[in-house]
């Protein structure tokens, strides 16, 4: 009997994704493509698994928001503090088509897991790496979750009533529109989605990866 991966169909099947993220934003992401087609495998700590898997809602037992972050994915898991479990991370990463990580830029490069690293290994390899403030800049190594960028863009100063303290919304807003709005297609079609897309769609070899997303030769 086929798996629903064997059966999956969709304009990014075919797309192998390594998916390295925790929490909301980053397995959104990765999920999206999943919904796409792609065949995505997420890795968790062995220490109990995405912390995602912990968070209420729970019903009838069941963690509603990891099952929704984490659908259509297999899963493995592995120890990243070891030098073991990040072997395992590199191995596979070398053969897949996209690596999606949200560990802060330092952490990556401690671990010897950093694009710089990947791509030594996979030259065609797309990344994925959503962090609180960017790879760059001075606060690139800073940890951050999506009340912190809330707060840090005025979100939360914006809403509530006049004469309280700011309030945060019930739903991680940041985390959501991050994890949309990096993957699925905007008003204009996303040119790394788009790109994959065509390296299926025409089967035509990584060569013209950056060509595809305005990266030139």
């Amino acid at each position: 009997m086929e798996s629903s991966l064997e059966r999956a169909t969709g304009p990014l099947r075919g797309i192998r994704v390594l998916d390295a993220t925790t929490m909301l934003a980053g397995p959104y992401a990765a999920t999206l493509l999943a919904d796409f087609g792609a065949d995505v495998v997420k890795l968790e700590d062995v220490r109990g698994g995405d912390p995602m898997r912990q968070t209420p809602p729970i019903v009838d037992g069941q963690h509603v928001a990891s099952k929704s972050t984490n659908r259509n994915k297999r899963s493995i898991t592995v120890d990243l503090r070891d030098a073991r479990g990040r072997a395992i991370y590199a191995d596979l990463a070398r053969t897949v088509d996209v690596v999606m990580t949200n560990f802060r830029p330092a952490t990556l490069r401690e671990w010897g897991l950093d694009y710089d690293d990947v791509v030594g290994s996979n030259p065609t390899v797309v990344m994925y790496h959503l962090t609180a403030f960017g790879r760059t800049g001075p606060y690139a190594d800073r940890p951050g979750f999506a009340k912190v960028a809330e707060a840090f863009a005025g979100l939360t100063y914006i809403s509530g009533e006049p004469d309280r303290s700011p309030m945060f919304a019930g739903f991680p807003i940041a985390d959501g529109i991050a994890g949309a709005m990096s993957t699925a297609p905007r008003l204009e079609p996303d040119p790394a989605v788009e790109a994959l897309r065509r390296m299926v769609r025409e089967s035509a070899g990584y060569a013209g990866l950056k060509r595809a997303i305005g990266g030139g030769d």
